[in-house]
């Protein structure tokens, strides 16, 4: 894509002869995409003019071929001048409505269409020139004025006002009469046949016709048509006048002096074989700007390394100067001034460009604009470009002060490398040292920043020696209350982790190691702005392993939980003695409890303030177990019961029910157990069995027998056992009684 540059859109017209002419002028830069001038380049232009800023109709369009653009990317051309492509450009309505113009470029069209306004719609005097406006009104009158004059009164028809004469009275000279109304006559000579007019042909060293007739010689000798060049003289070269250089020969020059000469050797050369000077000049003025010595390139294109003074020192050694300024007060010794270039230039093929030195004052000091080294347009104060494998800047201090020291509002130092391998800042201590200290006594800035806008570490730190730390900070600092460390977040919404710490770990390379410096607790400590309490995580070792810790512990009720090195677990307890101790408040919600996460249901047991252990189902009583006689004891509330009626006869189910002995299979030693089997229980008392849902393996989802109901189905079988036996006796009682 290409575009026009802005600002630099011109159109005009250009009258000749008296005539309008049929095109518009045209001028522009032109620019490629990215905005850089096409400089020197052929471009193919058109030009569309439609009665409309969009849509419309296309009433002219032409093309210009392989318009050359100059070193600054401009082109000039005519509209109305290129090949039509469609309409005619005299066809074009300029007294109608306005006409937009579009421009394209290489085949891209650019920018917008722009109106064309004022200028060009001077075309339209074209058609008053030629008298091809209709003139609607018809009236003669208002179409031609008629001056006239009557005594001293000049008046101007149709309107035109009037104004008095003054009848200035001329008086005629030799040769000269006025009579009448100032009619003014030639008495001289009259005799028109040797007047000089625009047709008569000059003679001598004359050619040509007056009043414009050319020199073609002096005293009857030529002068050559040769254009003379800046301050030449008119020479006679043996065979015409010529110009030529102006020659003071003999034995001085006059003062002022000027003179030119198109040689290719020294036009003025002086050479001294004694100690003084080759050339002296001197100025004994005491105003501004004044030189000694000027030399001058007066082309405006010179070539390169054109010079308007030049030394040179023959010398092959390491004395002597090609070029020595000098200033015997506070001024400069060489001052040189460039508007777009460079004001001062050393050159060395293998030695020092420039060299700068001084005894006590600065050695070199710049006040306005860049200083490049490697840089040929720098854009900054100092800029250094570096290419190879040697230093961009070498600072060497030798004593106890600072080798670079910077200071202001803006950044005392950034450096910038765009290889991977290499750092924008790089510090290097070779005797035991810090490499990189920052230093700042900002309550909010960092005396080190890193910032990385990519996907990686804003600060890295790495060491290649074994022991060593890739990052050490430092807190309590000369006594201070200070942190060594601190990791902050400042993006509310960050979904990323605020510290990662990646790599291989094992036990004895972990991935994070806290190290206390006494014989006392590790610490990592959790808080934030609500409340003034907070969490702690705190692991101690010791020469007994029992003794040994690892503490959580929370600053309004201590320790929560502790584990021993020999495997003991407390919860509120800070010394279990226990594999697993646990020490809360009596009361329901200060226990242990079970929950089921597919329905919510929990179990829960604590010890009452009593020393029972209850367990509760969904926050309900369920049993208890007594802490004196160790017996257990279930809910059987009257108050929580419904549909109570007499049980049923059990005496003759009891007699059927098997009892067995038997050794279970996950019984590696097989013990001798006795009971009753849960399959045949459940044929006669289904209340105390509960049946599986499968198959049983290995205990899972087996059946189970309610051992605690049967001794209420024993003593109900007693009940009627002594029934039975109270009837017996009555029976013979009755018998004896006979």
């Amino acid at each position: 894509m290409n575009r026009l540059s802005t600002g630099f859109f011109l159109l005009a017209v250009t009258a000749v002869s008296a005539q309008v002419p049929d095109a518009v002028n045209y001028q522009a830069i032109a620019r490629n995409a990215s905005g850089v001038i096409m400089a020197s380049e052929p471009v193919n232009v058109s030009f569309k003019i439609y009665d409309a800023q969009a849509g419309g109709t296309l009433q002219y369009e032409e093309s210009h071929a392989a318009l050359m653009t100059n070193q600054f990317g401009l082109f000039t051309t005519r509209i109305g001048a290129g090949t039509p492509v469609t309409g005619t450009f005299a066809s074009i309505d300029w007294a109608g409505n306005p006409n937009w113009i579009e421009v394209v470029v290489n085949g891209a069209t650019v920018g917008s269409r722009s109106q064309l306004v004022a200028v060009p719609y001077a075309l339209l005097a074209r058609d008053v020139e030629n008298d091809n406006v209709d003139d609607a009104d018809n009236d003669p009158t208002n179409e031609l004025q008629t001056i006239s004059k009557i005594g001293n009164t000049v008046t101007l028809s149709q309107g035109g006002g009037s104004f008095t004469d003054d009848n200035t009275t001329y008086s005629a000279g030799a040769g000269i009469s006025i009579s009448g109304a100032n009619v003014i006559s030639n008495t001289g000579d009259t005799d028109g046949s040797d007047d000089i007019t625009t047709s008569t042909t000059a003679g001598g060293d004359l050619s040509g016709t007056y009043p414009n007739p050319t020199v073609d010689g002096l005293q009857t000798r030529p002068v050559s048509a040769a254009l003379p060049a800046l301050d030449d003289v008119l020479k006679w070269n043996g065979g015409a006048w010529a110009p030529a250089a102006d020659a003071v020969g003999g034995g001085g020059i006059t003062l002022p002096y000027s003179n030119s000469v198109n040689s290719g050797s020294n036009a003025f050369a002086i050479t001294n074989t004694s100690t003084g000077g080759g050339l002296y000049g001197a100025n004994t003025s005491t105003s501004s700007s004044v030189s000694g010595v000027i030399g001058e390139i007066t082309s405006t294109t010179p070539g390169g390394f054109s010079a308007g003074v030049r030394g040179i020192n023959k010398g092959t050694g390491g004395n002597g100067i090609g070029v020595f300024g000098s200033q015997d007060g506070s001024g400069w010794g060489v001052y040189g001034v460039a508007p777009d270039g460079i004001g001062v230039y050393g050159y060395s093929t293998a030695g020092t460009g420039g060299f700068f030195s001084s005894a006590s004052g600065s050695a070199l000091v710049t006040e306005f604009g860049n200083v490049g080294i490697g840089a040929a347009s720098p854009t900054h104060k100092l800029e250094v470009v570096q290419s190879g494998a040697s230093r961009g800047i070498d600072v060497t201090h030798n004593g106890t002060g600072t080798a670079v020291f910077a200071t202001g509002g803006g950044m005392g130092l950034w450096g910038i490398t765009s290889g991977a391998s290499y750092a924008g800042v790089l510090g290097d201590n070779n005797g035991g040292g810090e490499a990189v200290v920052g230093r700042t006594t900002s309550a909010v800035a960092g005396a080190v920043v890193g910032r990385n806008d990519g996907a990686n570490a804003g600060v890295r730190g790495f060491t290649t020696a074994s022991g060593g730390m890739g990052v050490l900070g430092q807190g309590g600092s000369g006594g201070s209350n200070s942190s060594a460390a601190v990791f902050q977040s400042v993006n509310a919404a960050n979904t990323a982790p605020i510290v990662r710490i990646t790599g291989n770990s094992s036990i004895t390379a972990p991935q994070l190691l806290l190290h206390e410096e006494a014989a006392d607790y590790a610490r990592i400590n959790f808080t934030n702005t609500s409340g003034g309490t907070y969490w702690a995580i705190a692991g101690g070792t010791n020469a007994s392993t029992a003794d040994a810790r690892l503490n959580v512990f929370h600053s309004a009720t201590g320790d929560i939980l502790s584990i021993t090195g020999d495997g003991r677990v407390g919860i509120n307890a800070a010394n279990p003695s226990s594999s697993l101790y646990l020490s809360y408040p009596s009361g329901v919600g200060n226990s242990f409890k079970l929950n089921n996460q597919t329905d919510g249901d929990e179990w829960e047991m604590y010890m009452w303030s009593s020393n029972d252990i209850h367990f509760y189902f969904n926050g309900a009583d369920r049993a208890s177990i007594d802490d004196v006689t160790g017996n257990y004891t279930a809910l059987s509330d009257a108050s929580l019961k419904l549909n109570i009626r007499p049980a049923e006869e059990v005496l003759q189910r009891v007699s059927q029910l098997q009892v067995q002995e038997y050794s279970f299979l996950h019984d590696p030693d097989r013990r001798n157990q006795i009971g009753v089997l849960a399959q045949d229980a459940y044929e006669l008392f289904p209340e105390l069995v509960k049946p599986s849902s499968g198959n049983a393996t290995e205990g899972q989802d087996a059946w189970m027998v309610n051992y605690a109901g049967f001794s209420m189905v024993a003593i109900k079988a007693i009940q009627e056992l002594n029934d039975q036996i109270e009837q017996l006796k009555a029976r013979i009682t009755e018998l004896e009684n006979r």
